[in-house]
């Protein structure tokens, strides 16, 4: 949701990909079990990227499993035999040509398709020509795609990206399975640290990795994850969408322009529930009940008010429902949606959440609860960005905004070994001394050896 080869070589790269028994990240034979849970990775081609002038390898990986599943994954790795935290991401919409299946050839042949086009969702459940809506479809190159994990390799993670390929159909259960098989990869890899997986998603992604995580558990539960402005309550989600916005939208247009956006998303969940009724049972276990009962990851959960996609408050719903398991990060605003001007996105550009501000704290989050406490932490960041986010904060807390979750996030900055690299100047400071400088904008003037301990003593 939202804004955020040729064949022949394909063809070549099929023909001679093999599954490789001594494969960096892949023990055994490749086939690992679970009880009667099976699942097969074959390495289908292997490459190598640079980022920020590291070398890294990758292999574009086909993982099957005995229950019908099939997915499609990029592993990116250090390249050494160290066991190193890793970082499972969800990419539910990226297009790929490396499958050498027909459905992303066929995707991708299309006419500068890297640039991105709108085409109708031919592949999806339920479509019906001139009738069923239209989705967005970008082409991205294995080198390209792996920019997004680019901040935990730099820091001796690794990453595997799970390509969930919303353009080629599925449904909530493919989702779930998808993950599922994607964690009994990392836990049968001889270079993963298996109580240091981490999970990461935004949107349907953030669904991905939230369900996903509980839907995987018994084969491995990551120990933390970040979901940002996730659908993680689909009761609420068919109850906003088919009640809400009819009500809460006066101007005709604007109301289809939202219906025909959530049609591709609609026939996803109506190919699982066959019914879009918020109350029927099998919702039952897509809900904040749910995941509140069978949840062991910890999650942090980031939201914009904002959000004309996914409301908030399935986001302020699930961390009341169990505060234990899931902390929020609120980004705020004084005033309500204003739905017939808004932007369908989960945030609207004129403020409040963007990726250079909530970012730094996504890192923090993942790298100081995956990493060892001697590790350095590097968290990679824009400092004119991130502080003009930081102090919007203290507006929201003048505007009479509670933002006391923010606490524990600036504690993170008082962790062992961190330190913040900006990306304008190159100038790397440790994270107590960014803290010192952006707790100016409440009045504090503590150094950088003060700032921690006085901030445990204060509320905000």
């Amino acid at each position: 949701m939202g804004r955020l080869y040729s064949c022949l070589l394909l063809l070549l790269l099929y023909l001679i990909s093999c599954s490789r028994s001594n494969s960096p990240g892949i023990g055994g034979d490749g086939n690992q079990a679970e009880a009667s849970y099976e699942v097969k990775f074959v390495i289908l081609s292997s490459g190598v990227t640079s980022i920020g002038g590291k070398s890294f390898t990758f292999d574009l990986l086909k993982i099957s499993d005995n229950i019908g599943t099939v997915a499609y994954a990029q592993w990116i790795y250090q390249n050494n035999t160290e066991a190193r935290p890793t970082i499972l991401a969800m990419d539910p919409y990226t297009g790929i040509s490396w499958t050498n299946e027909v459905i992303d050839l066929g995707w991708a042949s299309y006419p500068n398709a890297h640039l991105g086009y709108i085409r109708e969702d031919i592949n999806g459940p339920g479509f019906v020509s001139g009738q069923s809506k239209t989705i967005n479809y970008i082409l991205k190159t294995p080198e390209v795609n792996a920019s997004q994990v680019a901040y935990y390799l730099l820091n001796n993670f690794n990453a595997l990206i799970l390509n969930g390929r919303f353009y080629a159909g599925g449904d909530l259960e493919n989702e779930k399975a998808e993950v599922k098989a994607a964690l009994n990869f990392l836990k049968n890899s001889n270079l993963v640290k298996s109580t240091s997986v981490g999970i990461l998603g935004m949107s349907w992604g953030g669904f991905e990795a939230l369900h996903g995580a509980v839907f995987g558990k018994d084969i491995l539960s990551p120990k933390v994850g970040v979901a940002i402005s996730p659908l993680s309550d689909f009761a609420d989600q068919l109850k906003y969408i088919k009640s809400d916005i009819p009500f809460l939208v006066v101007n005709s247009s604007v109301e289809q322009s939202y219906l025909d956006f959530f049609d591709a998303y609609l026939r996803r969940i109506f190919s699982s529930t066959k019914t879009y009724d918020w109350n029927n049972d099998y919702l039952k276990k897509y809900n904040k009940t749910y995941l509140s009962d069978n949840m062991m990851t910890n999650f942090l959960i980031i939201h914009d008010d904002w959000d004309t996609l996914v409301p908030v408050r399935q986001t302020r719903n699930l961390i009341e429902s169990n505060p234990n398991k899931f902390q929020g990060f609120y980004y705020q605003h004084k005033e309500g949606i204003n739905y017939e001007t808004f932007q369908r996105d989960h945030s609207q550009s004129s403020e409040g959440m963007s990726f250079k501000g909530f970012d730094p704290f996504v890192q923090l989050y993942l790298k100081t609860n995956l990493m060892d406490f001697s590790e350095e932490k590097i968290i990679y960041y824009n400092n004119t960005d991130f502080t003009k986010s930081v102090v919007a904060f203290r507006k929201n807390q003048n505007d009479g905004l509670n933002i006391s979750f923010l606490k524990n996030r600036f504690l993170d900055f008082c962790k062992p070994n961190v330190f913040f690299y900006d990306l304008d100047s190159g100038l790397r400071v440790t994270g107590p001394y960014l803290l010192s400088i952006l707790t100016t904008a409440w009045g504090w003037s503590k150094s950088e050896n003060a700032v921690c301990s006085y901030l445990e003593s204060q509320s905000l």
